[in-house]
């Protein structure tokens, strides 16, 4: 090709021209040379190779479109580079065509450098601002480059990237927070199972008053083995005078804790939850109660609440003795006889120990005692 016979208006070249490595701009392939008078590219295969300048161009908004219709042409056909090199040569000579500017960022997409894209599509909006295409391109690459950096940061981290691995993540997670929460939830069933068998087992202890009873003083002896027929020696611990067994003690006149009436009264009672120890006399049915308060709370409506609700749970016990126990002091003993019961309740309106006041609930007490003081 004879590059000085070349009409100005076709200096950008063949579709197949190299860009220059300096300037970017176009070069003819026939000389290796850029086609740029003005650039400073040393690398000339042809040192004397003519150079033609760029003509000058009046601005006109319908001339850009036949050769970004070529570019784009050129994109199409995957040709890229020259679609750049062409794209690039109009923007040089049209810098106000903001369609130039969509297509770089649009061949930019192409090749899959988003933040070039994005640079491009802002320019054209801002040399055309409040266009809708160039604003959902540009909302568009924006979502790209949002989207590959949390992919990115999620490789690094060591999560999983697809949709797949995303939801088999997903279940996972929801599979191992329920798989804790279940373990927790047997944990703390396991605690107060556990609980409640050591008030259980606490229950079991005898209250005494005073010193040791004589089951807790009785001595066990052990009968030593005869001596041989025969022996010679005779062990003298074995012929040591062996102390005669204890008789059996007699009920204690406190009684011993009842299990079963400590079970009835605190499911069916008012207050059932304060009942620490049942215990029943053998001898006479009568019932003491022990309850255990809180640090302000009213100590004789308590009392009376249990008391009241539990007489007629055992009929046969002549009277019931509560005891209040506040941080594992005595600070209430009263009692509450049939006769006391049925006054307090024939002054209330209803006979419901659940609605009755302070002042009606304390009518039901006898005996009262509290710490001098």
């Amino acid at each position: 090709m004879d590059l000085e016979a070349q009409e100005p208006n076709k200096t950008l070249g063949p579709l197949n021209a190299e860009t220059c490595p300096q300037c970017s701009r176009p070069a003819f392939s026939s000389a290796a040379d850029c086609a740029e008078p003005n650039c400073a590219e040393p690398n000339c295969a042809e040192p004397n190779c003519p150079r033609v300048a760029e003509p000058e161009v009046d601005w006109d908004d319908s001339a850009p479109y036949s050769q970004l219709a070529r570019a784009n042409l050129l994109r199409i056909r995957g040709d890229l580079g020259s679609a750049k090199a062409l794209t690039q040569r109009v923007i040089r000579t049209f810098p106000k065509s903001t369609d130039a500017h969509a297509l770089m960022g649009d061949l930019f997409v192409d090749e899959g450098r988003l933040e070039e894209a994005r640079n491009w599509y802002e320019i054209a909006l801002d040399l055309a601002p409040g266009t809708p295409a160039y604003q959902r391109k540009l909302e568009g690459i924006r979502q790209r480059i949002a989207e590959h950096e949390a992919s990115e940061t999620a490789r690094q981290l060591g999560l999983p990237t697809s949709r797949g691995g995303a939801k088999i993540f997903a279940l996972s997670m929801v599979l191992f927070v329920i798989m804790i929460g279940l373990g927790a939830y047997w944990l703390g069933d396991r605690g107060r199972s556990t609980g409640t068998a050591g008030d259980e087992a606490r229950t079991l202890r005898p209250i005494t008053f005073g010193g040791p009873s004589a089951a807790e003083t009785r001595t066990e002896t052990v009968d030593s083995p005869a001596p041989e027929p025969g022996s010679g020696s005779v062990d003298s611990s074995s012929s040591a005078a062996t102390p005669p067994a204890s008789p059996p003690p007699s009920p204690s006149p406190e009684g011993v804790s009842d299990l079963r009436l400590l079970e009835v009264f605190r499911n069916r009672c008012l207050s059932g939850g304060s009942i620490l120890v049942v215990i029943q006399d053998p001898r006479t049915r009568a019932v003491t109660i022990t309850l255990g308060a809180r640090e302000g709370e009213l100590l004789r409506s308590l009392a009376a609440r249990v008391g009241l609700t539990a007489l007629p749970l055992e009929p046969e016990a002549p009277r019931i003795t509560l005891r209040v126990l506040v941080a594992g002091t005595l600070q209430l003993v009263a009692d509450i006889t049939p006769d006391s019961s049925k006054a307090a309740l024939a002054a209330a309106s209803p006979a419901d120990p659940s609605s009755m006041t302070d002042a009606q609930l304390e009518l039901a007490l006898v005996e009262v005692w509290t710490p001098p003081g």
